[in-house]
């Protein structure tokens, strides 16, 4: 009889050890759906290619700095509408009009919903464009300039309200 109580005694051990591993795989099926589900962590389109090209990269930016181009980049949210101020001078503060200003505007957590925009040049400099976008929060803004083979690049990140 007391052999029969002991062995009853354990009988409920390797169930815990089942329930352990299905808590456990249910564990990770739920982080493989965080992490198919979320943002994918792609920063740069063809990182291979930009990495093995990076003196290249290095190269303009060096060129970048002797042109001596000064360059502010402002903003003006309201609600989801954006005006895009872009102000390019050359090392003695005067202004440089006739480049082709392109901007990339990115989420850094969502994609999808990127825009290419070009900005118009107005006056002394002033490179400007309003735009709506989808959502308020955090953008990345990517500047490319250029002018006779001559590239000018800028980054920001932005918080329209």
């Amino acid at each position: 009889m007391e052999n029969e109580v002991k062995n009853k005694k354990g009988r409920f051990i390797p169930w815990l050890i089942v329930l352990f591993f299905v808590v456990l795989a249910c564990a990770d099926g739920f982080f493989v759906y965080l992490a198919l589900s979320t943002h994918p962590g792609v920063r740069v389109e063809n990182s291979y290619e930009k990495g093995v090209n990076y003196n290249d990269t290095l190269a303009e930016y060096a060129t970048q700095k002797e042109l001596g181009i000064n360059a502010k980049l402002e903003f003006e949210s309201k609600n989801k509408n954006v005006n895009i101020k872009f102000f390019m001078l050359d090392k003695d503060n005067k202004p440089l009009d006739g480049y082709i200003v392109s901007a990339k505007i990115s989420r850094p957590t969502q994609k999808g919903h990127d825009q290419n925009i070009q900005l118009n040049n107005t006056t002394n400099g002033l490179y400007s464009y309003s735009t709506e976008l989808p959502f308020e929060g955090l953008w990345d803004v990517f500047i490319l300039a250029e002018k006779n083979g001559n590239i000018f690049r800028m980054t920001k990140r932005i918080d329209i309200d």
